[in-house]
């Protein structure tokens, strides 16, 4: 039973109680039908335990979907867009795992996931 309570969207602030924009469907980026685009910080909250923390690119917004109904909070932190520290937001959002999830030709390339270090 997928137990979704609502979903966060942090930069700009936008509250909904779906994971899906159905709107994007008719135009040329159709990742942005999962999680509502590319956003720098993204949090779901769901009816699980414990708090993920997803470091990504826009090939993880179709994976996310599978993990939110196992965890309390997912967060999700685009790399590209992320201008804080990793360690920081870990710290501040209780999170008590990460999964990296990028497509490999942007894991070996993209210089803002070094930030996940610092």
């Amino acid at each position: 039973m997928f137990e979704l309570n609502f979903l966060l969207y942090l930069s700009p602030i936008i509250c909904t109680i779906t994971i899906y924009e159905r709107k994007f469907l008719k135009g040329s980026d159709q990742y942005a039908v999962f999680l509502n685009s590319n956003r720098a910080t993204t949090a779901v909250y769901g009816g699980g335990e414990g708090k993920l923390l997803i470091p990504k690119d826009s090939y993880a917004n179709c994976f996310a979907q599978f993990c939110v109904d196992d965890y309390e909070e997912t967060h999700l932190i685009d790399m590209r867009f992320f201008r804080g520290s990793v360690r920081e937001y870990i710290e501040q959002n209780g999170i008590t795992e990460v999964l990296v999830l990028y497509n490999i030709p942007n894991y070996t390339s993209d210089t803002g996931i070094t930030r996940c270090a610092k």
